[in-house]
């Protein structure tokens, strides 16, 4: 007997679960190649019956999670909850539904225990916050299984904060939250340059950390509500952080206009939300007394603050589906909670890598290799990494979620000349650094801390000894202090990758896929970001290898 698992919103997805084990899942932008895509995820669900027919037509039950104010997943838009789609996927037999449609059980809570069975039950704590979710809830705090904290209202919340100072800064919302944090790490170099003064830097953090604190702690549990779309509201709020910003650029003396946002400025508003925020955590964690915590919701996609937390706390496990993609697991969860689900993998998108055959001979023209013997593929990279090329590896099943951990990835040394060249190459902005692969994460501070979320590059931890020149692009260096972070992923001996990384000890891993696009997945997409950068590569860098 099988279910499929819909996450609706960003990044929406679908999962098949057949006797409680995850056989197969994918985000929707995977396919329609629209990143961040919140469409009804039916490509998603195509793929899924493609590959596993007899247990998608063995289907009991659609666990959906979504953002609907009032529960009833029907009143969403046909963008995001497409009953005509799913009647012709069914044919017309469409499996019962079941979705969080009350106070009792929200998005939020879908949000929390989904983080819970990845943590396995590890920490006493667990914290969702986001945009916003059912009821307009946008901060969550629970003991256990027992909410102790909820926050409700477009104005109270942190991730949109987030979203509409990217969008106030000229980036895209929903896409480039993290270019924030690149910015920010340059804050020294803008102090110097603008002449400003760091002390009143840090006045406008505490300003802002003792509004959103205000803000959020002014009403106790409970249900006051906005509309769902309520773009009157939503609208408000956006002119009132646009304005608020416009306001620290007076206070600082900083010239601004609508039309050309200075790195300058993108850098000091970065430095003051990002310090901001993580001031509130300081207060949430002090104010609840919390010593371990899991970590879900599209705020803690932001590995700097994660790596905050994990300062503040004894045991920290962040949850890598931090976004909505992840959230329907949680509604499973919780009408399931005998079944003990487990999330063991990542890499769950089934692909057929078969379209690649012999005929991709590495030369100079294509410089594409297809191997069907995993030894000879793996001599064929580390030969590239000696010889300074970047390696594109496409590998079984593809990952789910944001990261690419190996499987559709770009490597290379860690050098910074290798980070702008790949960065140069994807077009993309150099802002910011790549993220370390390692097999040794005792090279970083406070990793006895992290459950499981190591694997994942979802949190920042910093070196115990500073990078050198060598190693410089898997660094980030902070804003402030000379200490030096990454963001790691930690390769264990049975990833494939392993007799590679062991040999170099530190490389680099970014997503194979160019600027603006998803991660890639198909074979023509894989070969249209191979043949993009090929284009570009004037230096003859980039190899891409397929392991069938």
């Amino acid at each position: 007997m099988s279910d499929l698992v819909l996450s609706l919103g960003h990044n929406s997805s679908a999962i098949l679960i057949s006797n409680n084990k995850i056989l197969c899942g994918y985000e929707e932008e995977r396919f329609s190649g629209i990143k961040a895509d919140s469409h009804f995820p039916i490509k998603a669900m195509i793929n899924i019956k493609k590959y596993f027919p007899e247990e998608f037509k063995g289907i009991q039950y659609i666990y959906i999670s979504h953002w609907e104010t009032y529960g009833d997943v029907t009143k969403m838009s046909e963008k995001h909850f497409n009953m005509s789609q799913l009647n012709e996927i069914f044919n017309n037999e469409i499996p019962k539904i079941i979705s969080h449609n009350s106070p009792m059980f929200t998005h939020h809570d879908a949000h929390m225990v989904a983080s819970k069975i990845y943590s396995e039950e590890s920490t006493d704590n667990y914290i969702v916050a986001d945009g916003f979710g059912n009821y307009n809830e946008v901060l969550s705090i629970y003991d256990h299984n027992h909410l102790i904290f909820r926050a409700h209202g477009y104005g109270k919340s942190l991730g949109l904060w987030y979203q509409y100072t990217t969008a106030f800064l000229g980036l895209k919302m929903n896409q480039d939250e993290y270019k924030l944090l690149g910015y920010e790490a340059h804050i020294k170099d803008i102090i110097n340059k603008c002449q400003l003064n760091i002390d009143d830097l840090y006045s406008e953090v505490s300003k802002l950390s003792r509004k959103m604190i205000k803000v959020l702690f002014k009403s106790k549990l409970g249900f006051k509500l906005d509309a769902l779309y309520d773009i009157e509201s939503l609208i408000i709020f956006r002119t009132e952080i646009n304005q608020y910003w416009k306001n620290v650029c007076n206070n600082l003396q900083i010239s601004y206009t609508n039309n050309n946002v200075s790195d300058e400025i993108k850098t000091i508003i970065a430095f003051i939300l990002q310090l901001s925020i993580e001031s509130v955590f300081t207060y949430i964690i002090k104010k609840f007394k919390i010593s371990s915590v899991t970590l879900s919701g599209g705020l803690f996609y932001n590995v700097k603050l994660n790596n905050h937390i994990c300062s503040l706390v004894n045991k920290i496990c962040i949850y890598p589906w931090s976004g909505d993609q992840g959230a329907a697991l949680g509604v499973y969860g919780y009408f399931n909670y005998t079944k003990g689900l487990k999330i063991k993998n990542l890499n769950i998108g089934y692909r057929d890598l078969s379209a690649f055959t012999n005929k991709h001979y590495y030369n100079t023209e294509n410089k594409l290799l297809v191997f069907d013997n995993m030894q000879k593929a793996i001599n064929n990279i580390i030969n590239f990494i000696d010889q300074d090329k970047i390696v594109n590896i496409v590998h079984g099943n593809m990952e789910f979620g944001p990261r690419a951990l190996g499987y559709t990835s770009s490597i290379m040394k860690p050098s910074l000349s290798n980070v702008e060249y790949i960065n140069m190459v994807n077009g993309r902005d150099t802002i910011m650094p790549c993220a370390p692969i390692v097999y040794d994460v005792s090279q970083f501070k406070d990793y006895e801390k992290v459950i499981r979320s190591l694997d994942h590059m979802i949190i920042a931890l910093p070196y115990k000894i500073d990078p050198d020149i060598d190693t410089m692009g898997a660094a980030h260096k902070h804003p402030i202090h000379d200490f030096y972070t990454g963001r790691p992923q930690w390769i264990h001996k049975n990833h494939f990758l392993y007799p590679v990384i062991k040999k170099f000890k530190i490389l680099i891993n970014t997503s194979f896929n160019i600027h603006g696009v998803p991660i890639v997945n198909t074979p023509d997409q894989i070969l249209f970001s191979h043949n993009y950068q090929q284009k570009i590569d004037v230096l003859d860098k980039v190899v891409t290898i397929i392991i069938k």
